[in-house]
């Protein structure tokens, strides 16, 4: 990307990335994917490189309102909207 010369990126991430172990209601969970943690450290290598311009966050399928799995997602959307604490 830095070969590119840009200054902001726009990504596009696929909840699908997320092992199974992890988040489940994805439309093509596979086994091997990333943890929290190494999801989120991953965007942050990236914020630290270049401006985000937007996050979109995809492949979420509950199966319903009270799927258990909302627990999984609240440390993403804060991992990716608020400042790391460090």
């Amino acid at each position: 990307m830095r070969a590119t010369g840009a200054e902001a990126v726009y990504v596009r991430i696929g909840l699908d990335v997320l092992d199974p172990q992890v988040l489940t209601a994805v439309g093509t969970p596979e086994p091997g994917g990333l943890g929290v943690e190494e999801f989120l450290a991953a965007v942050r290598a990236l914020a630290d490189e270049f401006t985000l311009a937007g996050v979109a966050l995809t492949e979420y399928e509950p199966t319903d309102d009270t799927d258990p799995e909302l627990a999984v997602l609240q440390p993403i959307v804060d991992g990716l909207f608020r400042p790391d604490p460090s």
